[in-house]
């Protein structure tokens, strides 16, 4: 069941997602292509008043473009849980709990869709930022930088080190897994905000989101705090010796295993309470 779940709520994710990332990646490429004409109008004996009036509004075309990929990433956001948001505290949330499956089906399935969509769209921003970047970095007469790539990877190469490729799995795992906790600290403010609040329900949960997100913060500082001093007292006692023959790239692992492990461990804690209050303290009116 809970695979039929999974596969209605990736498809109704996605006819609204599909057409908002088609819509983006049309401007993008009409943003690139003003961008290609604004690094190429220069020089050209089209005079300097109609120069002027093409570089403006070619500057307007690009400048549209870069706040729709920005925009793109936040209707996609709110596409995600808003579906969440209509699905269990709507009137459309009755039909929802009237279904032969348990709560926990239910915001698995919503959990495991919007991860997906979220990486598709994360992807997608990154795919139309990089084509933006590689045309305004192009040589003079050329439409992309066909080394942005390359270029790319040596920006990044200080932080991989010889790791390499694995370095960058293990930092893409890292933040599959905060996307995960960020996406299940809004399903329980959603929870939160649409069971205690009767009216204001949307603005009660974004206040619960930033209450929440805070606090998770907050106990991160501590444990890294608490963290840092029992090292050093471990350090001062002799006792990290071993610690000098960690190279970087095992450091580097060791830090993306470890905030791994946190978000995954609040991510796990958050779906446990919003499960708890779906099933015990529903609220629909």
């Amino acid at each position: 069941m809970l695979r039929k779940l999974f596969k209605y709520d990736f498809k109704g994710m996605g006819r609204l997602i599909v057409p908002i990332s088609l819509l983006a990646i049309a401007v993008a490429l009409a943003g690139s292509a003003a961008l290609f004409g604004m690094k190429n109008i220069s020089g050209t004996d089209i005079g300097s008043v109609t120069e002027f009036a093409l570089t403006a509004i070619l500057s307007i075309i690009v400048i549209t473009s870069v706040l729709a990929i920005v925009a793109y990433s936040v209707l996609c956001f709110v596409v995600i849980f808003a579906r969440f948001y209509k699905n269990f505290f709507s009137d459309e949330g009755y039909l929802t709990f009237t279904l032969p499956v348990t709560t926990r089906q239910l915001m698995l399935s919503k959990l495991f869709a919007s991860v997906l969509w979220w990486i598709a769209a994360v992807i997608i921003t990154a795919v139309l930022a990089v084509l933006m970047f590689s045309v305004s970095s192009a040589p003079a007469g050329a439409f992309l930088n066909v080394n942005i790539l390359t270029d790319m990877w040596k920006m990044f190469s200080p932080l991989t080190g010889e790791a390499g490729v694995g370095m960058l799995i293990m930092t893409a795992v890292c933040a599959v897994v905060q996307w995960t906790c960020m996406i299940c600290t809004v399903f329980l403010a959603i929870t939160i905000g649409s069971t205690v609040a009767r009216k204001g329900k949307v603005i009660a949960s974004v206040g619960f989101y930033f209450a929440i997100n805070s606090a998770v913060e907050i106990v991160f500082v501590i444990l890294a705090t608490v963290c840092g001093v029992v090292l050093e007292n471990l350090d001062a006692a002799g006792s990290l010796a071993w610690l000098d023959n960690w190279t970087p790239e095992g450091f580097m692992y060791g830090l993306l295993g470890t905030i791994a492990i946190l978000y995954g461990v609040t991510a796990v804690i958050q779906l446990v309470i919003t499960n708890s209050i779906l099933k015990k303290r529903l609220n629909l009116s």
